[in-house]
C-alpha cells in the first residue's frame, strides 16, 4: 500500500471514530464524508494495433470498410440465403455483441465454430479454411486450439510461409517469442516479400516489449528503479535491419518502425499515468532517446503521404500516435481530421486521443472521443473509464445511467457496485447508495474480496452505522 492510500485509510479512521451520529448530519461531516470517495480505478486496454495489410503500400491493403453493426436484421436475412458464410455469422455475432446481447452473441459464436469444425474436418489443407476456424477460435479465446490447429497445419505444410508467420505470431502472443522468431526466419527465407513475416517480427519484438514491462512491474523497487528500467528497455532491430540489407520490402521498415512505436508509447503512457490523474494536467512527454525514434519515424510517414501512397493508413496512424505522446493533441486532431476514413473507426487512436483530452483535463473532449471509440468497438472496461469521465465532468445522472445499464448486464462485478455507490454518495442520496453497496457486499462473499468493495462498504457503514464495523473493515485493508 502507499502512502497516499496509508492516508486516507488514517483519515477515514479517524472520521469513523469521531463521528457520532449514524448519519452525516453536519456539512462538515458531508464534506469529509465526500473527501473520501474515491471511485475504483479503471483499467482499459490501452494498445496500439497494426495489421499486416497496415504495413503494406497497394490500394489493396487499405482496411476494408465495415458492414453496418447495427443492421442486424439484413444480416440475418442474407444468413438464410448463406447459412455458410462464417464471416458473416461473426458480422452478426459482433453486432450483438455491440449491442450488448450477450445471450445472442453466444448462439452465433458457436454456430460459426461449427460450421468451420466442419469445414476444416472436410478440407484441412486449405489454408482459408484453417483460417476461418482460427478467426472463430479467436473470438471465442481458444487460445490452445488455434496453437493446435497452427501446429498441426505447418506440420503438414513446412513451405507455407503465410502459415508459418500466422503461427509465429500467436506463438509470440503465447510469449514463446524464440519459437516464434525461429519460424519468422523460416517463413522469410521462403518468401521474403510477404507483409505478414515482418508482422511476425514485430508481434515477436512487442511480445518482448510485455514481458519485460510485466518483470519491471512485478519486481517492485522503488519508483526511480522502476523508471530507470523502463527507460532502459529497447527493440532488437537485428532483423529488420538485416532483412532491409537484403533489399526487404518497405513492410520491414513499417513493421520496425511500428515496434519502436509501440515501445515508446507504452513507455510513454506509463509515466503520464503516474500523476494525479483527473485533478491536475498532465504534461505528457517522451524521454529524450524516444524524441529522436519519434523524428525519424514521423519523417519516413511524412515521406511517404507526400509520395501519395496508395495505402495511407499507416502514415496517418503513426503520425497521429507521435503527436499525442508528444502532448501536440490538437495536432493530432488536425491529422486525425485529414485521414478521412482511415482513421475515424480506429478503435485505439479513438481510446488514445481520449486519453490526451482527459491528461489536459478536458474532459468534453475526452468524453465526445471514448464514446466515438465505443460505438466503433463496445469494450467493457471503457464503458466504465467513460462513466468515470462523466462524473469527472459533473454529469452525475448520466454517469449513473451508464453504470445502471452496465449492472443490469453483469451484476456480480464489484467495480460497478461501488460506482453506482460513489455516484449516489456524491449526488448526497447518501442512505440509497449505502443500501445497494451493503446488499451486494453481503451477498458477494467469496474467498478474496477486492479491498475497493472493502472500501466501500467501510463508508457506506459510516452513513448506516455503526461506526465499529467501518473501523474494523479500514483495519483490514
Amino acid at each position: 500500500m502507499n502512502l497516499k492510500s496509508i492516508s486516507i485509510v488514517f483519515f477515514t479512521l479517524f472520521f469513523a471514530q469521531t463521528i457520532v451520529a449514524q448519519s452525516l448530519s453536519t456539512s462538515k461531516d458531508t464534506a469529509l464524508f465526500l473527501g473520501m470517495i474515491t471511485m475504483p480505478a479503471a483499467a482499459p486496454q490501452f494498445n496500439l494495433v497494426f495489421s499486416a495489410n497496415a504495413l503494406k503500400s497497394d490500394a489493396s491493403a487499405e482496411p476494408k470498410p465495415k458492414i453496418s453493426q447495427t443492421d442486424i436484421k439484413s444480416m440475418e436475412d442474407s444468413l438464410e440465403i448463406h447459412p455458410h458464410d462464417i464471416d458473416l455469422i461473426l458480422r452478426i455475432a459482433d453486432a450483438c455483441l455491440n449491442k450488448k446481447d450477450m445471450r445472442n452473441y453466444e448462439v452465433y459464436l458457436q454456430f460459426a465454430f461449427k460450421n468451420a469444425k466442419k469445414a476444416y474436418e472436410s478440407y484441412p489443407d486449405s489454408f482459408e479454411v484453417v483460417y476461418e476456424l482460427i478467426n472463430v477460435l479467436t473470438k471465442g479465446g481458444n487460445q490452445k486450439g488455434i496453437l493446435q490447429v497452427f501446429e498441426q497445419f505447418v506440420m503438414n505444410h513446412p513451405k507455407h510461409a503465410e502459415a508459418l508467420s500466422q503461427y509465429a505470431i500467436q506463438l509470440a502472443l503465447n510469449g514463446q517469442v524464440e519459437k516464434a522468431y525461429h519460424l519468422v526466419e523460416q517463413a522469410q527465407q521462403i518468401e521474403p516479400s510477404l507483409a505478414d513475416i515482418y508482422l511476425a517480427a514485430m508481434i515477436c519484438e512487442v511480445s518482448k516489449t510485455m514481458i519485460q514491462l510485466s518483470d519491471i512491474m512485478s519486481k517492485g523497487g522503488s519508483d526511480e528503479q522502476m523508471l530507470e528500467s523502463l527507460n532502459a528497455l529497447e527493440v532488437d532491430a537485428t532483423f529488420f535491419e538485416n532483412a532491409l540489407a537484403k533489399g526487404a520490402p518497405q513492410s520491414a521498415q513499417k513493421a520496425l518502425d511500428a515496434s519502436q512505436l509501440i515501445l515508446v508509447y507504452y513507455r510513454t503512457v506509463i509515466q503520464a499515468a503516474s500523476g494525479n490523474l483527473g485533478k491536475e494536467k498532465i504534461k505528457i512527454k517522451p524521454i529524450k532517446k524516444d524524441l529522436k525514434l519519434l523524428s525519424d519515424i514521423e519523417k519516413r510517414a511524412k515521406s511517404d503521404l507526400k509520395k501519395k501512397t496508395e495505402n495511407p493508413y499507416f502514415s496517418y496512424k503513426v503520425l497521429t500516435t507521435a503527436q499525442i505522446l508528444l502532448g501536440n493533441i490538437e495536432k493530432a486532431l488536425e491529422i486525425w481530421k485529414k485521414s478521412a476514413q482511415h482513421l475515424e473507426k480506429e478503435a485505439d487512436i479513438l481510446r488514445l486521443m481520449a486519453l490526451g483530452y482527459f491528461l489536459n483535463l478536458d474532459f468534453e473532449n475526452a468524453i465526445s472521443f471514448l464514446e466515438k471509440k465505443q460505438e466503433a468497438a463496445y469494450g467493457y472496461e471503457d464503458n466504465y473509464a467513460l462513466g468515470r469521465f462523466y462524473v469527472y465532468n459533473e454529469q452525475l445522472p448520466k454517469a449513473l445511467q451508464l453504470f445502471g445499464t452496465m449492472q443490469k448486464n453483469n451484476s456480480e462485478d464489484p467495480k460497478i457496485e461501488c460506482a453506482i455507490a460513489s455516484v449516489m454518495f456524491q449526488m448526497r442520496e447518501f442512505e440509497k447508495g449505502a443500501e445497494g453497496l451493503l446488499a451486494f457486499s453481503e451477498k458477494y462473499k467469496t474467498d478474496y474480496t477486492p479491498d475497493y468493495l472493502t472500501y466501500f462498504t467501510a463508508l457506506s457503514h459510516l452513513v448506516s452505522g455503526p461506526s465499529e464495523s467501518a473501523c474494523s473493515l479500514l483495519q483490514s485493508i
